[in-house]
C-alpha cells in the first residue's frame, strides 16, 4: 500500500447537523469537510466560500475557519494527519457530487468513528486521499481534452448501461469512428471499445458489492444484455467469475483490518 510513514493518522470524523453557526476556530491537522444538505459560508485565509450540497473543504493545519449556516445545514468532516510529501494539504474547494468514492468514502469514515473503529478510519483516509487526487488529476487533464473526446466521454458516462454502438458515440461527437479511435488511443493508449468495456466494468465491481443483486442484473445495469457474455468477459480481465469476486471481496470484508494494513 506504500511507504509506512505516508500513512494517514486518523483524529476524528462525525456529523454536523444543525441550524447553529460555527465559530471561528482551527486544528492542528488537515481538515476535510463536505457539505450533505443545505447552504453555508465559510471563511478561509480571508475570503468567504458559498458552500453548497457537493462542496469539499480542504482546510490546512492551523486555518482559523468558521461557518456561517443559511438555515438547516448537514455536513460530514474528517480531520487527520498526513505527510506533505503524501498528501498536499493545502486549502482548497472542489465541487465533489458526482463522484461516489469520495462521498462513499466520507460517509463510512464518519460512520466507523461514530462506531469507535478507528483503525479502519487510518485505512479508509488512505484510500480517500488517493481517489482526491485521482479525481484533481481528472479535473486537470479534462480541461485539455479534445472537445469531441469530451462529448465522447460525456456520452459513454450518461449511457453506459444500455447498449449502444461505437457509431452512435462518434455521432453524438461528430467525427469519425476512425477519428474517434485516434484521439482515445492518443489520450488514453488503447481504443474507444475498450475504454467503454473497462468503464463498465468498474461499475460492475462496485454493484458486485450488493450481495441482494444477482449477476444477470449486473450485467444489465452496466450495459450487458448476455449475463454469460458479462461473465466471459468480466473473467478475462478479472481471472475470475463475477460470483468468485464476490466471495472474494466479502472475505476481505471479514479480514479487513488485516486487509488494510498490507
Amino acid at each position: 500500500m506504500g511507504n509506512v510513514s505516508n500513512f494517514p493518522i486518523f483524529s476524528q470524523a462525525s456529523y454536523f447537523k444543525d441550524s447553529k453557526n460555527v465559530q471561528f476556530h482551527s486544528h492542528p491537522a488537515t481538515e476535510l469537510i463536505y457539505l450533505v444538505r443545505g447552504e453555508c459560508e465559510v471563511t478561509l485565509n480571508n475570503k468567504n466560500v458559498l458552500a453548497t450540497p457537493g462542496t469539499l473543504l480542504i482546510i490546512s493545519p492551523e486555518t482559523e475557519h468558521n461557518q456561517i449556516n443559511h438555515g438547516h445545514v448537514e455536513t460530514l468532516f474528517v480531520v487527520f494527519s498526513v505527510e506533505p510529501s503524501f498528501f498536499d494539504s493545502s486549502t482548497r474547494v472542489l465541487q465533489v457530487e458526482k463522484d461516489r468514492w469520495i462521498v462513499h468514502l466520507v460517509h463510512d469514515i464518519c460512520e466507523l468513528s461514530i462506531q469507535t473503529n478507528y483503525d479502519l478510519c487510518d485505512g479508509l483516509i488512505y484510500s480517500l486521499i488517493k481517489r482526491i487526487k485521482q479525481f484533481e488529476k481528472e479535473q486537470a487533464d479534462s480541461q485539455d481534452l479534445h472537445p469531441a473526446l469530451q462529448k465522447a466521454l460525456e456520452y459513454i458516462e450518461r449511457n453506459f448501461a444500455r447498449n449502444f454502438e461505437l457509431s452512435d458515440v462518434a455521432r453524438h461527437a461528430n467525427v469519425s469512428q476512425s477519428h474517434l479511435k485516434t484521439l482515445f488511443v492518443r489520450r488514453f493508449g488503447h481504443s474507444p471499445l475498450l475504454f467503454i468495456q473497462n468503464f463498465r466494468m468498474a461499475h460492475a465491481r462496485q454493484l458486485l458489492l450488493n450481495s441482494y443483486l444477482a449477476v444477470s442484473d449486473v450485467a444489465a445495469a452496466c450495459g450487458y444484455n448476455d449475463p454469460n457474455y458479462f461473465s466471459r468477459a468480466f473473467r478475462k480481465i478479472h481471472h475470475c467469475t463475477p460470483s468468485r469476486y464476490r466471495l472474494i471481496v466479502e472475505e476481505r470484508k471479514e479480514h479487513a483490518n488485516d486487509f488494510i494494513r498490507l
